[in-house]
């Protein structure tokens, strides 16, 4: 996730997996025209494995990482705005900007991992039932989601403390 713009006014956030998405897709075809010649060549076993491969991992994986994520918090309309697309379709969250109590990192970790994966999630309407709304479905290694959420929480204590002026 990178941030677009970053002002008084406005912070604007976009998620956009290009290169695993573009890796995925690439993966598909190749797979599925591999399954194509197998099937041409009477080859039955091959072409039954890449169309195992084929619509059983890489193109449910190309389905669920295919997403673009745009965040914009607007200190104008007091809104923050979460616009999700996927293949599946198009979802939208819209939050007062003082329900938003804070961003934070989430991290998922294996038993095998030593650092883990993160991601941001917002805070919303703390002790609701669904309080944390993960920004993105993927996890990240890296500390780009610290450095974002620390960028997230001093625009908003910037909105607090000018409301509160």
């Amino acid at each position: 996730m990178k941030m677009l713009r970053h002002s008084p006014d406005e912070l604007i956030l976009l998620h956009r997996p290009v290169v695993l998405c573009t890796v995925l897709l690439a993966g598909t075809l190749f797979l599925a025209g591999v399954t194509v010649w197998n099937f041409g060549n009477a080859d039955w076993l091959k072409a039954g494995l890449g169309a195992l491969c084929t619509l059983g991992l890489l193109a449910p994986a190309l389905w669920f990482a295919a997403e673009r994520v745009d965040v914009r918090f607007d200190a104008r309309s007091g809104c923050v705005t979460i616009d999700t697309r996927t293949l599946a379709g198009t979802t939208s969250e819209m939050h007062p900007l003082g329900a938003v109590k804070r961003a934070l990192v989430q991290t998922h970790k294996g038993p095998s991992d030593a650092a883990g994966a993160h991601r941001v999630a917002l805070e919303i309407n703390p002790g609701g039932p669904h309080h944390r709304h993960p920004l993105t479905t993927g996890y990240a290694s890296g500390t780009a989601a610290a450095a974002l959420v620390d960028r997230i929480n001093g625009w908003l204590a910037q909105q607090r403390t000018a409301s509160d002026a």
